[in-house]
């Protein structure tokens, strides 16, 4: 008699349970159990899932694409499952940088949606602004960032203001997905800021002899670099690897002692500017990383088109008859030969009758003179209204990509009634979350910039509050689709205190504290006028005075002419006067 165990009971009792409702369900006698039969039951119940789990995939419920009741519906998909790292490795992605730089370049729907972004994350806005307690530095400081180093806080030199590397870091992120952005200084220390494109910044196998595969040696310690990417023990970025400009190996002369070697830059002096997608991948992606081969569809599809219209283009007439076939002219000419009989005799002369088709060429124009077919313009039905809807769905895909709606850019008259909530919503999330990631990295390097202006002494020093803190920028009016109903809005808004004054007045793109200085000088001014004119008209209220000058209410004061004659009532005859 063999002892079962308490898991082996209750597997007899789950099968004594199930028995009959199922023909593949396992059975086992009502003999002495042994282990053969123990055995042989968990043998069973294992085919026994196994084919419950066939039964799964052959109903659809699990889902693989190489179940029997799928085959031949899916293409093959080859790929294991790897990390993002392994997956998406650096010549895939540079492969998608590629892909999406020839789109950005080649569609103008897409380039003018990326602009468009940009405008309203920037637009004329992001001034520096001191949000601290020293308000003596703050205007010191809010002069120097704003009328100096704004105006030259790059290497490109005056053509790149600050707002314009905001426009262009922007474009370049929904292009490029990252850009690597260095802080340096030039002859005179003045700081600056220098953009490494997305596709220098990668790893060159070849750079470095003691590299083995991914890793690389750094002071005498290896280190794995993965895209261009240098990570430490715990996989924390440490070093930025930057290959050789391809402009400056092409153009200038190159040292061969030097042209094979890589730049390795540490983190504490530069960042890459990315908008991160994975946890295992530390480099950021385009916005159409995942619709470049749609893009490139309808790059195909525009050519084809254009194609067509280039042919269309060189038919002005059709020739249209009842047979719907060519001229019969041969035709008949044979018909006629046959009927002389001896072909051995001489040929009949024969002149042609019928000529169905005539070109007429022309220095300037080309036309078919037609007898006995009808001649009409040639009308085009091409692109078909399913090509148009496909294009149109494919332009969807990539809009939606970079964030802006369709309807935006193609047919912004197609927008109305609850829809104008639905896309200004849309445009306004899109924008926040880019101003949110361009905020980060600005307000990096105006801190970098305010520590090198305080170290070199263009600016007083102040080391008792936290940098990072104290920097804020002014930032653009929301998008919208109608202004006027926004206005009205955030205008109640304001006065029943949902929303301050430096908020309204960053809704309707003004300075708060501007507006405030203007208003007390202007209120001083007035209140001047007043008592100037009270000193005139001593006898006249000051708020009928007050209202005279600002035209805000109604005055109760009346003005009587001297010269005027006084007026007499008329007499109404009640037909008792004679």
């Amino acid at each position: 008699m063999y002892n079962m165990t308490k898991e082996e009971r209750k597997l007899y009792q789950r099968e004594y349970r199930k028995r009959g409702k199922d023909p593949l369900t396992p059975t086992i006698s009502t003999t002495t159990v042994t282990v053969d039969n123990v055995n042989g039951l968990k043998q069973r119940i294992e085919n026994w899932n196994i084919a419950q789990q066939v039964k799964k995939q052959e109903l659809g419920l699990l889902p693989n694409i190489w179940s029997s009741n799928n085959v031949g519906m899916y293409r093959q998909r080859f790929y294991a499952l790897q990390g993002n790292e392994t997956g998406l490795d650096q010549m895939s992605r540079e492969q998608i940088v590629r892909l999406s730089r020839e789109l950005f370049f080649q569609l103008p729907g897409i380039g003018v949606a990326s602009e468009m972004k940009a405008q309203y994350v920037v637009g004329n806005h992001w001034k520096f602004e001191y949000k601290g307690k020293n308000e003596a530095w703050g205007k010191v400081a809010e002069h120097w960032v704003n009328e100096q180093w704004f105006n030259n806080c790059t290497t490109k030199g005056f053509a790149y203001p600050f707002s314009t590397m905001l426009k262009v870091l922007s474009r370049t992120l929904d292009m490029d997905g990252d850009s690597l952005m260095l802080f340096t200084r030039d002859k005179y220390n003045f700081p600056l800021l220098q953009f490494i494109g997305s596709h220098r910044v990668g790893s060159t196998n070849t750079n470095y002899p003691s590299r083995d595969n991914s890793l690389l040696e750094v002071n005498g310690k290896k280190y794995q670099c993965l895209d261009g990417v240098v990570y430490d023990e715990i996989g924390k970025p440490i070093y930025w690897n930057i290959k050789r400009d391809d402009a400056q190996i092409t153009t200038w002369q190159q040292d061969p002692k030097t042209e094979q070697k890589d730049t390795l830059v540490s983190v504490n002096n530069a960042q890459l500017v990315m908008d991160p997608l994975v946890f295992d991948k530390g480099r950021g992606l385009p916005s159409l990383y995942s619709c470049v081969l749609f893009g490139l569809q309808i790059e195909d599809l525009h050519a084809f088109l254009m194609d067509i219209a280039k042919i269309e283009a060189t038919i002005a007439m059709v020739v249209k008859n009842d047979l719907g076939q060519a001229p019969q002219e041969y035709e008949n000419l044979l018909n006629q030969i046959q009927s002389a009989g001896n072909l051995n005799s001489a040929l009949p002369a024969v002149a042609p009758t019928v000529h169905g088709l005539s070109i007429i060429k022309q220095p300037t124009i080309n036309y078919a003179k037609a007898d006995g077919g009808e001649l009409q313009s040639f009308k085009s039905d091409r692109p078909s209204e399913q090509i148009q809807n496909y294009i149109r769905d494919i332009e969807t895909k990539l809009l939606s990509a970079i964030g802006i709606p369709h309807q935006i850019i193609y047919s912004p008259e197609t927008i109305s009634g609850r829809a104008v909530n639905a896309v200004t919503q849309m445009v306004r999330q899109t924008v926040s979350h880019r101003q949110n990631l361009l905020r980060r990295y600005a307000k990096l390097a105006v801190s970098y910039a305010l520590s090198v202006a305080m170290e070199e002494g263009m600016i007083p020093k102040n080391y008792d509050e936290d940098i990072d803190s104290i920097i804020h920028f002014t930032k653009p009016p929301e998008f919208t689709l109608d202004i006027n109903q926004d206005n009205s809005t955030n205008l109640d808004l304001y006065k029943v205190g949902l929303i301050s004054g430096e908020q309204y007045c960053a809704r309707n793109d003004t300075n708060f504290k501007q507006i405030c200085q203007k208003r007390e000088k202007e209120i001083n001014e007035l209140l001047s006028y007043v008592e100037n004119t009270k000193k005139l008209y001593p006898d006249m209220n000051e708020s009928t005075i007050l209202n005279l000058y600002t035209q805000r209410g109604q005055s109760t004061v009346t003005i009587e002419d001297p010269m005027a004659q006084p007026s007499v009532a008329p007499k109404i005859n009640d037909g008792k006067s004679r």
